[in-house]
């Protein structure tokens, strides 16, 4: 009888632990980045992880997954046929063996031109579109969107087409950009960046965020505090100068008063840096 009594509980176990779909690693990014009041840093890799891998490239968005970033930034243009592709500059220059402005070529065109690889870097890639992206990171990572060169409608109707609404942010320094995205879609999440405190205020007053970017000649008491009372994440770049010195001089040094300021998301060149050291705090705790 009791044999029967286990068999029978052991059974339902089972069933029940079949029932149960294990939470995807953007459930934990979305209940950190929608609580401003919590411990954990979030970070950001600067054109996704491009250590290894070419700028916006799908494999530097795969390298940025396998790492265990929160989140990615990565630039958006829309080709001559109203594609819309990952690409950081006006031209395809800089990134691939063609010449000429991203808006010039087709898609067709575009697809056919390979990204330049890093030394050591034997795979061939190819310019993603954000289609791509998007769907690659879906179960991961949010995107900050980087919105380069694209009609706005476009980039909305294919946000919601991949049903990545919630874990989407749309970058630009035009805060009349923003406005149009959210008159498209007030769901949406928009990312404004303040260079002063006036701007500060009227993000909060204008936007509603969830989230804002700020200057580093800004991160103080006074501003964090401001941004906290709003209910907002305080986003900080450790871009350049402070990355360089992580990565040449000393991680604690160059990082710590991020950690000491409270910054909730901080964008980096080297996530793996970010992430390594924040992992040591937490051993510290």
């Amino acid at each position: 009888m009791y044999c029967c009594l286990f068999i029978l509980i052991f059974i339902s176990s089972a069933f029940v632990g079949c029932g149960r779909k294990s939470s995807s690693p953007i459930e934990a990014v979305l209940a950190t980045f929608h609580n401003p009041h919590s411990p954990e840093v979030l970070i950001a890799a600067h054109r996704a992880v491009h250590l290894k891998f070419p700028e916006n490239s799908l494999a530097a968005i795969q390298h940025a997954i396998d790492l265990g970033v929160a989140i990615i930034e990565i630039d958006v243009r829309q080709s001559a046929d109203g594609k819309l592709i990952l690409m950081h500059d006006k031209t395809v220059d800089r990134m691939t063996g063609g010449s000429g402005r991203v808006d010039s070529f087709t898609w067709a065109e575009i697809k056919t031109l390979h990204l330049k690889s890093a030394p050591g870097d034997t795979l061939v890639h190819f310019v993603p579109t954000l289609e791509q992206a998007l769907f690659l990171g879906k179960d991961d990572l949010m995107f900050d969107l980087d919105v380069k060169s694209a009609v706005l409608a476009d980039l909305v109707a294919l946000v919601q087409k991949t049903g990545t609404q919630r874990q989407v942010m749309f970058f630009n320094h035009d805060f009349a950009v923003l406005d149009s995205i959210k008159k498209l879609d007030p769901q949406l999440i928009v990312l404004p960046r303040a260079e002063t405190l006036a701007d500060v205020e009227q993000i909060i007053r204008r936007f509603h965020s969830p989230v804002i970017q700020i200057n580093a000649d800004i991160f103080n008491v006074r501003v964090d505090s401001l941004i906290k009372k709003s209910g907002a994440n305080l986003w900080v770049n450790s871009l350049g100068a402070i990355d360089k010195k992580a990565r040449n001089v000393n991680v604690t040094s160059a990082y710590s008063p991020f950690i000491v300021g409270n910054a909730d998301i901080v964008q980096t060149d080297h996530p793996d840096l970010w992430l390594t050291f924040l992992k040591e705090q937490k051993q510290k705790i």
